[in-house]
């Protein structure tokens, strides 16, 4: 599923430039984000941006310069879904690289594929 890594790597490049408007068209509306500590579904186009918004101030503060994937797993479940298990890679400028796990339930809505559900499910180690 070549197209759901181009989807990815323009993912993991919209986080590098801090492309606010790039993330937000990249989940689907509703969507869900999940990780060990809670679980939120954001329902609107609203909800999705605030949620971007937050994650971007906090890799600013965290002084992220760019994420890539690491290893890509991906699984089709038909022609409109598929799973992907990505380990990223997030370069922060004088501090150690964040590296973790997260799995994206996809589903491709004209014209790309898009964030269903986001699941962290290995916590940053640097």
């Amino acid at each position: 599923m070549g197209d759901v890594r181009s989807f990815l790597d323009e993912y993991a490049a919209a986080f590098s430039n801090y492309d606010e408007d790039r993330l937000v068209d990249s989940f689907h509306v509703p969507c869900m984000m999940v990780n060990s500590n809670s679980a939120a579904v954001l329902r609107d186009l609203k909800s999705v941006r605030s949620n971007v918004q937050s994650l971007l101030l906090y890799h600013r503060s965290e002084r992220v310069v760019s994420a890539h994937i690491a290893e890509l797993h991906v699984e089709s479940l038909g022609r409109s879904l598929a799973i992907a298990r990505v380990s990223w890679s997030v370069r922060r400028t004088d501090l150690p690289s964040w590296h973790f796990w997260n799995t994206y339930n996809l589903i491709h809505t004209d014209p790309s594929w898009r964030v269903l559900v986001s699941t962290t499910h290995s916590e940053r180690s640097g």
